[in-house]
């Protein structure tokens, strides 16, 4: 298997796991984006998905094509990757409106990560 086919079956695992989990906190935790308009609603479960989508959808090719072209030592750049995937995420999760982004972001991605590393 080549790497970037790889990536594309990390990429749909991530995707598989924190979609979903990012998807029910936007549920249970109501954001309103910074583009919107004070007087209007939530995101609907639609925009919902997407913007959970978009969060790994940004950040995961940085994580599998840049840093380990840089950094030599696996865990060193496993540890400056997901670092820069959390703090990413929690700033898209804070630009649409999540409160507690950064926490959420780091459960989100602690859990994949840590089923990604199970599976292997």
């Amino acid at each position: 298997m080549t790497y970037h086919e790889l990536w594309w079956r990390a990429f749909w695992m991530t995707q598989a796991i924190e979609v979903p989990i990012y998807t029910l906190i936007l549920t249970r935790m109501p954001a309103r984006p910074l583009w919107q308009q004070p007087h209007e609603p939530p995101l609907g479960l639609p925009m919902r998905i997407v913007v959970a989508f978009l969060a790994s959808a940004i950040t995961h090719p940085w994580v599998w094509y840049v840093f380990p072209r840089y950094i030599d030592d696996y865990w060193p750049m496993v540890a400056v990757a997901e670092t820069f995937a959390v703090v990413i995420e929690a700033l898209w999760f804070q630009f649409c409106g999540l409160r507690y982004a950064l926490l959420v972001s780091l459960l989100a991605n602690g859990v994949s990560a840590g089923l990604g590393f199970l599976r292997n």
